[in-house]
């Protein structure tokens, strides 16, 4: 034999022998791993995290990422999960013969292309579907609501387009969580179909190039709980007052758009921030710091004035109108001329105050009526005083001596706001240049009409007991305002603590972790709530969850807190089992597993990273209270 012979083909039976262990190998897999190599062969591994998927192998329930139940008496793939693998290529229609497949996450990493049409057949089974943070394009496929069991679709941060189509999204009428944010999403947000959603719980349609209106009946999905997020578009007009129908733990984000008009103050819409609004060039109102603008024209604009001429001399009418103009001037340099010289009276009398200006204590009375009618001042309370309903003006009463306040601060803090409810709006002033800050709470309507005196000398005689109190769990009061239109009691500002701090059951120093400390401010006080309340659920503190290396300091607080947050968010984008995040003792009943599940949802959007995203505490108290009830 020639030096050449070696180098031959093998002969064809070596051949045949190979393709039957190649077949033989192909035969054992299951159609869920064929479909699981065709994945495989379709995208790039750089970290080898795919090293196991081997053919050789007739059990793809053991390979990496692959989750199997026992479901028709064999092993069947329910989940796939490679999410942060540094994978890229695309999605192959092949993925679709897992039939059995519940979730799928993909999230995080490189793969591009559009979304297979197959993926959401009538007879996928899928439930979850996370493929944010890749760099998948195109539009939505129109058969993405078919999948009937669909609940949770997070396509954010890829690079989809065009514009949604209101037939499609129409049939999502069991989705729970659709998340569309940082796409290229275009056109108007469809109208007329978020009713058929009664069971969306979360809406996320930030960061795209959607423009055009609100729609009003995205205020008919009563199931929404969280923020409903169409920040960052280029949405215009008006607010809908129907958004004030969604419920009052939603928190609502339509900053950075060109919305307009004024922010209505109904429902929902009444309890967001500011923030909630931010960046909206013409949107005025509560609670952003921009009034509104009178809508009447200034009859002195010569653009506008039809008497004002260029073409000669003032008509008869325009000179009237100087005239007229002319006669306020005077009239109202007169007026100020008296008001300074009542004001100098004022302050030269014996009175403690003004009615108009300060509230604060000389006289010898712990309870001091500030008050002063047609310039003689009223240092005492007759009946005659009290029939007429505290005054037609306002009485400003001390109840501390020494204690000086400047009226028209209240009327200037609504940059201070710290909470707004049913008993009416607190905010936090700062008294002059003492710099000495106390609460004001505002109670609307104060009296007048019939009845008026005895509403009167009721709530007189109550504020004044309550002055009376010395305890170290009352807040002090420090003085009352009294109006036909509103009023006010103004006590000390005391900083929130939380509930971890207030919980004290031992006599003895157990010395504690503690585990969250905030500076003080309800979007703190509302995180922290939701810390406690997912320890309650979890059964577990935050350093439970924490890194066994991170010791317990103070300085590792933050850290702790926020790994607990990270962790149950986690288990929730992943679908984990329930029993694994959730108290043992909280699923001795399957009945509570769904009050289980709302109450984390209370918790997680009480621990929002975005401050003003997170609800006020009446919006969760009433969450809560739905959930017991």
């Amino acid at each position: 034999m020639g030096a050449d012979d070696d180098n031959e083909e093998p002969p064809p039976l070596h051949h045949l022998l190979h393709l039957h262990r190649l077949l033989h190998r192909l035969a054992a897999l299951t159609s869920d791993g064929l479909s699981l190599l065709a994945f495989k062969s379709a995208v790039s591994d750089p970290l080898s995290a795919l090293s196991d998927w081997d053919s050789s192998s007739g059990d793809p329930c053991h390979w990496s990422g692959v989750s199997c139940s026992n479901l028709s008496a064999s092993l069947r793939v329910v989940s796939l999960s490679l999410s942060s693998k540094n994978l890229s290529g695309y999605l192959p229609s092949e993925i679709a013969g897992l039939s059995f497949l519940r979730r799928l996450n993909l999230h995080d990493n490189l793969i591009s292309g559009s979304l297979p049409p197959d993926l959401f057949r009538s007879d996928a089974s899928l439930r979850s579907v996370f493929l944010h943070g890749n760099n998948i394009s195109g539009g939505l496929p129109p058969t993405l609501c078919d999948a009937p069991r669909l609940q949770n679709l997070d396509l954010s941060r890829n690079s989809l387009s065009g514009a949604l189509d209101g037939e499609v999204l129409r049939q999502c009428r069991q989705i729970q969580r659709l998340v569309l944010a940082e796409n290229r999403f275009s056109g108007r947000i469809p109208s007329g179909i978020w009713s058929a959603l009664t069971d969306l719980v979360q809406l996320d349609l930030s960061s795209n190039n959607l423009d055009g209106p609100i729609p009003p009946d995205l205020g008919d999905l009563n199931s929404l709980a969280g923020t409903l997020n169409l920040s960052h578009n280029r949405l215009s007009g008006k607010i809908p007052p129907e958004l004030g129908r969604l419920p009052v733990a939603v928190s609502l984000d339509f900053r950075s758009n060109n919305l307009s008009g004024e922010i209505p103050q109904s429902g929902s819409l009444s309890n967001q921030g500011p923030t909630s609004f931010l960046n909206n060039p013409t949107l005025c109102g509560f609670p952003l710091q921009n009034p509104c603008p009178a809508s009447k024209s200034n009859p002195n604009n010569p653009s506008t004035n039809p008497e004002a001429r260029s073409d000669g001399g003032l008509r008869p009418g325009l000179i009237v109108l100087i005239s007229v103009a002319d006669a306020a001037g005077v009239a109202a340099i007169g007026l100020i001329v008296v008001y300074v010289y009542w004001k100098r009276k004022d302050r030269n009398s014996s009175c403690s105050c003004t009615r108009k200006s300060k509230l604060g204590g000389g006289g010898d009375r712990t309870v001091t009526l500030c008050c002063c009618r047609n310039g003689f001042p009223a240092a005492t309370t007759t009946d005659d005083d009290a029939s007429d309903g505290g005054g037609g003006e306002g009485d400003l009463v001390a109840i501390d001596k020494g204690f000086k306040f400047e009226l028209d601060e209240l009327l200037r803090a609504s940059a201070y706001v710290l909470g707004k409810g049913r008993m009416g709006i607190v905010y936090k002033v700062v008294v002059g240049s003492t710099g000495m800050p106390v609460a004001v709470r505002r109670l609307g309507e104060g009296g007048g009409g019939g009845g008026g005196g005895e509403r009167y000398k009721e709530f007189a005689a109550e504020v004044e007991a309550m002055g009376r109190l010395r305890h170290p769990n009352v807040v002090r009061l420090r003085a009352y305002y009294w109006a036909q239109d509103e009023k006010l009691i103004i006590s000390d500002f005391v900083n929130n603590g939380n509930l971890a701090s207030a919980l004290k059951v031992k006599p003895f120093p157990t010395n504690p972790t503690t585990h969250y400390r905030a500076p003080e401010s309800r979007p703190s006080d509302v995180y922290s709530f939701g810390v406690v309340l997912l320890e309650l659920l979890t059964g577990r503190a935050p350093e439970a969850v924490a890194s066994p290396s991170t010791p317990s300091t103070s300085s590792s607080t933050t850290g702790e807190q926020a790994e607990i947050v990270r962790w149950v968010r986690k288990c929730f984008d992943e679908e984990g089992p329930l029993s694994e995040v959730v108290d043992p003792g909280l699923l001795g009943e399957v009945r509570v597993k769904k009050e289980v599940v709302a109450a984390f949802h209370v918790a997680m959007a009480c621990v929002e990273a975005d401050p003003e995203a997170r609800p006020w505490m009446k919006a969760v108290c009433d969450g809560l209270e739905r959930i017991g009830g």
